[in-house]
């Protein structure tokens, strides 16, 4: 007979650290429903003519300290509409994490470029400084920082690298929405930040995304077709310029950040507060 000895993992015999079963709990229920009456009857569940895709941006800028937030349909479209707005283009180098979802990497493939993957620190599984400064070159255009697991980059080091040698930090906040850095959103730190909302994360609306930024140029460029961009406080929206198309980045036409609707946008931020069952 095995002796349990709390002092061991429980696989080395060992006492368990959670002794109960894991509960069951339901993502979506009253709120989320009525919110969808709402959205219904609107006549529209178009985000441009609709309410809530703009009240979700305005309310999730807000949360985050943030001047603009832009709504996609996936974490993958975020990071794809992010690249487009720093102009990343054929050729160019991203620095970005080996251990990360695919959605971090096929929208630099998308916008054919090239990912060129850093060292991690071991202990954190985050961007190593001393690899990220020693893969620098003529070509480097941007850093995806991707926080892991909810462990924060270090940004501050990296956005004076960003500084340095004149390259984009894009934060990949995937896994990271609540966390802090030195106080501050994990999101806001950066050029843009970028949100994931699949059924996975933290909170869901079944798949979304969203874009947040200080640069009003920045969020003109990630949210095409939009024409606004929604700030918070009341503050107004402000309208795209015409770009002549010679001038506009490598944007691959038809993959440029796609838009959610009404029901996914009053999903996200009602009921997929409660985050995933436990």
């Amino acid at each position: 007979m095995t002796t349990q000895t709390p002092h061991r993992p429980a696989i080395a015999g060992g006492t368990p650290a959670k002794q109960t079963p894991y509960g069951a709990e339901r993502r979506y229920g009253e709120e989320e429903l009525g919110e969808l009456e709402e959205a219904l009857n609107q006549g529209t569940l178009f985000y441009a003519q609709g309410k809530k895709v703009h009240q979700l941006e305005e309310e999730f800028a807000k949360k985050n300290g943030v001047a603009y937030a832009v709504a996609t349909s996936s974490g993958t479209a975020t990071i794809h509409a992010a690249m487009i707005a720093v102009g990343i283009s054929p050729g160019d180098e991203v620095i970005v994490s080996p251990i990360t979802d695919m959605g971090s990497i096929v929208p630099i493939l998308y916008q054919g470029a090239v990912p060129v993957f850093a060292d991690l620190d071991p202990h954190t599984y985050v961007l190593d400084l001393a690899s990220v400064e020693s893969l620098i070159t003529e070509k480097t255009r941007a850093v995806l920082a991707v926080h892991l697991a909810g462990n924060p980059c270090p940004m501050d080091e990296l956005m004076a690298l960003g500084e340095r040698h004149n390259f984009h930090v894009i934060e990949d906040c995937a896994q990271a929405f609540g966390a802090t850095y030195k106080g501050r959103p994990i999101g806001a730190i950066g050029h843009i930040g970028c949100f994931s909302y699949n059924e996975f994360k933290h909170i869901s609306c079944g798949d979304g995304g969203l874009a947040v930024t200080n640069d009003e140029n920045l969020a003109l460029a990630a949210a095409p077709g939009h024409r606004q961009v929604v700030q918070p406080h009341g503050a107004g929206r402000g309208t795209q310029p015409e770009i002549p198309r010679q001038q506009l980045p490598h944007d691959r036409a038809s993959g440029r950040g796609g838009r959610p609707n009404c029901t996914s946008s009053m999903t996200l931020w009602r009921g997929g507060g409660r985050g995933a069952p436990s």
